[in-house]
Parts: C-alpha cells; structure tokens; sequence
C-alpha cells in the first residue's frame, strides 16, 4: 500500500522546486522510512544580519555556546583537543 506524503520535486537541474502531494512505494529490503519533523532553509542576504542584529542585542548567546578560543597556528591542537573530547566549539580568532 503506497504511503501519501507531501514532497519538494526539482524536475531539472537549476529549476524551482515545487511542493507535491506524492505516493510513495513501503520501504523494500535494506531500505527504511524517514519521517521529517522539521527542515528549514538559511538564506545569507537576509539570515546572516538578522542573526548578527540579535546578536549585538543580546538575544542570540553565542559566547556561551564557545568552548575555547585559539589563535590561528593552534588550529591543529584545538582538533585534538575536540577529538579527545576536551572543547566542543572553537573559534579561530585572527590577529588585528
């Protein structure tokens, strides 16, 4: 029995896509279903100065979410310290 889902079809490279009601076929073997709960999509030109507009508001906290802060040539140590499960966020801050 087909399952009835709503989907975004691309029908060529470069086009738009279009929300579609589909029916898609039951999972076969080795394969598996996939709800989505949520997706959403970042757009620069319009993202990136709302979220540096929150941030110098103090709405969006993300000098809480930074682990260490490393210079440049300490990239590769701040790595290995991330893989030993030593810093979760890095940032690289560079020379003025």
């Amino acid at each position: 029995m087909a399952i009835a889902a709503q989907g975004v079809v691309v029908r060529s490279a470069g086009a738009a896509g279009v929300m579609e009601d589909l029916l898609i076929d039951p999972p076969g073997p080795g394969e598996v279903l996939v709800r989505v709960l949520a997706s959403g999509v970042c757009l620069p030109t319009r993202d990136f100065p709302m979220l540096a507009d929150w941030y110098r508001k103090g709405e969006l906290k993300l000098d809480e979410l930074v682990t260490s802060k490393v210079a440049l040539g300490e990239t590769e140590a701040a790595f290995a310290a991330m893989e030993r499960g030593e810093t979760l966020r890095s940032v690289i801050v560079l020379p003025q």
